[in-house]
């Protein structure tokens, strides 16, 4: 298939909505136009949510993930704040899936709208760092839709294994955005100067390596050397990044100088006030949390140097579970996330590559969090939309697959 942007009928509102949407994903201060997109969608696709619900196999797991949610408001220290960011960051998100699902006709073209607004996120990274600007820093006014190093290179991890999936359904000229896309990301990747990138990058390769060449044991030699040749560049390229931030310097050093052990330990240690059911969801409530307790008079002599990151929040993504909604929102989580990969790693015994992509993308989400916490509005819209729309395309390869086979049976 083509580049089939023109294939949509533009009269139908949802397909033009959710093309504008995905182009807007990854920019910083778009926040009116992700959110009007996002709520045009849901009222949109609304009136199909019910069928399409019915038919996953995880969809329970998300209504128990919903429902604690909704329970941990009660323990919440800012429980209107709470539910402003669970209805924005879980909610909406989590019920994008269920809307975006039924463009199976579609799926292809929006994943390449996605990833064209990827290729220009690292265009203007590109420029950026050509004009001298210091991507560490952040951005000067005219670069306000930058989105800065940690939530750029997110969204260029997340994109990487929708361009292989693209890449390995399409055919001849339809292979040139995603080639470029998987040629473009890891360049971008190295202007962030983003170390956890290289990891997700590396096992995002690793993965879906296998998946390319796990049909034929022949192969499987030169699998293992091209995985290990992909694990050996990343793991080079992360210690150039950390050389370049960090200046000379041994790993002992860079592993003792990383303020995120003392931001860890400080949020470790409020977790037992609150175990079971947290302080309140939403980054946003952990930092009222943290002035709460008296600000930088609660941080200890030792973890003076990093109030400023501790302030911010727990910088991984489990650490901020248990702090905001506690060990039973944090398995609930866990739960869903569980469901979401037996779905699809059944998928993807049975062949489909866009299974593998699936997989790929939660597994960049959980582990580039592991240092950091960007699962806020627009990267959790983002994950959910991109498991959309790789589940819509398998459900369409395999409407298109039945059809044909019906055409046969009848021509026969």
């Amino acid at each position: 298939m083509p580049l089939s942007f023109p294939a949509i009928r533009w009269r139908e509102p949802q397909a033009i909505v959710a093309l504008l949407f995905l182009c807007g994903l990854p920019w910083y201060h778009f926040l009116g136009w992700q959110r009007s997109t996002a709520l045009a969608l849901v009222l949109l696709g609304l009136s199909g949510v019910g069928a399409v619900m019915r038919r996953q196999s995880w969809v329970g797991a998300v209504y128990l993930w919903w429902v604690v949610l909704v329970l941990g408001l009660a323990a919440s220290v800012r429980p209107v704040e709470s539910l402003r960011i669970l209805l924005w960051n879980a909610f909406l998100p989590s019920l994008m899936f269920f809307v975006l699902v039924q463009q199976r006709q579609r799926s292809t073209v929006l994943l390449q709208a996605f990833l064209v607004a990827i290729l220009l996120l690292v265009l203007m990274l590109s420029r950026m760092a050509w004009q001298g600007v210091d991507l560490q820093v952040g951005a000067p006014p005219g670069w306000r839709h930058y989105p800065g190093p940690g939530l750029s290179s997110t969204f260029l991890v997340l994109a990487f294994p929708v361009a292989w999936g693209l890449y390995r359904r399409a055919r001849a000229a339809a292979r040139l955005l995603p080639a470029l896309t998987l040629l473009a990301i890891p360049w971008g990747v190295y202007l962030t100067l983003n170390r956890m990138a290289w990891l997700v990058l590396a096992l995002s390769a690793a993965m879906l390596l296998y998946a390319t060449m796990r049909t034929s044991w022949r192969r499987s030699r030169y699998t293992v050397l091209l995985i290990l040749l992909v694990m050996a560049v990343c793991a080079g390229l992360a210690w150039k990044t950390t050389r370049v931030r960090m200046g000379e310097t041994s790993l002992g050093q860079v592993y003792t100088q990383d303020a995120r052990h003392g931001v860890w330990r400080y949020w470790c240690a409020r977790i037992p006030s609150a175990p079971w059911w947290g302080h309140g969801y939403g980054i946003r409530v952990e930092q009222a949390y943290y002035r709460d307790l008296g600000g930088i008079a609660s941080v200890p002599p030792a973890l003076l140097p990093e109030e400023g990151a501790i302030r911010a929040h727990a910088h991984n993504l489990f650490i901020d579970q248990l702090v905001q909604v506690g060990l039973i929102g944090t398995l609930a989580w866990s739960a869903m996330i569980a469901s979401l990969c037996w779905h699809f790693l059944r998928l993807a015994r049975a062949g489909e590559d866009l299974a593998w992509a699936a997989l790929a993308v939660i597994m960049a989400l959980i582990v580039k969090n592991m240092s950091d916490d960007f699962v806020e509005f627009a990267v959790s819209l983002t994950f959910w939309s991109l498991l959309a729309l790789l589940q819509a395309g398998i459900e369409g390869g395999r409407m298109e697959a039945k059809k044909a086979a019906s055409s046969v049976a009848r021509a026969g």
